[in-house]
């Protein structure tokens, strides 16, 4: 996986406070293998720092392959919150995943934006990634506790697709989701999630 230079990052935008209190949190923890203020293209599927990212807007192209990225074609490009990693070798990310904040709570989502999300988690899909949402709401109500537990999980998740699989197989909030889940990251254990140690 290629990547743009990591070292300049541009002027901090307007986060979330939802946002801000995962980063704090994996401060907290010390883990620092996680890139801000990234684009992904999904044409030549590389990722790299995004320029505009105080405008929470995408590049006008891919650095990498030149697509333009013109407003409305969403399905060319993500701007994910965060881009988690287990290590780096030759300049590579390894074991790559996106953790994806959610504004708008998913009951409220309009047909055509959860399809949307769908499109571009099964792009991440495709690519090898693994994807975790999480709603703002959840992260509001949720103890400080609860949230280290959970990005833990999420790290360790990494390098242990029994643990993905037991954490969304069963998805009941975002079906799309699910069903993604269950094509890209198949079982025929059932009783597998028994077994994670």
């Amino acid at each position: 996986m290629s990547y743009q230079n990591q070292s300049q990052v541009p002027k901090k935008g307007e986060e979330s406070e939802q946002e801000r209190r995962i980063e704090k949190t994996l401060q907290n923890l010390g883990i620092t293998k996680f890139l801000r203020r990234q684009f992904v293209c999904f044409s030549c599927k590389r990722f790299g720092l995004n320029p505009r990212a105080d405008t929470h807007q995408p590049p006008e192209f891919c650095i990498f392959c030149g697509k333009a990225f013109n407003e409305g074609e969403r399905d060319l490009y993500a701007l994910p919150d965060f881009i988690i990693y287990d290590k780096v070798e030759r300049g590579a990310f390894k074991e790559i995943g996106v953790i994806l904040v959610h504004g708008m709570e998913l009951h409220t989502k309009t047909k055509m934006r959860i399809n949307h999300d769908a499109r571009q988690y099964e792009k991440f899909f495709e690519m090898g990634w693994l994807v975790f949402v999480i709603p703002n709401e959840s992260i509001d109500h949720a103890f400080a506790s609860v949230l280290t537990g959970w990005l833990l999980t999420v790290f360790r998740t990494l390098t242990d697709e029994r643990l993905y699989r037991a954490l969304y197989f069963n998805e009941v909030e975002f079906p799309k989701f699910r069903e993604l889940v269950q094509k890209y990251h198949p079982t025929n254990n059932v009783t597998e999630f028994g077994g994670i140690a």
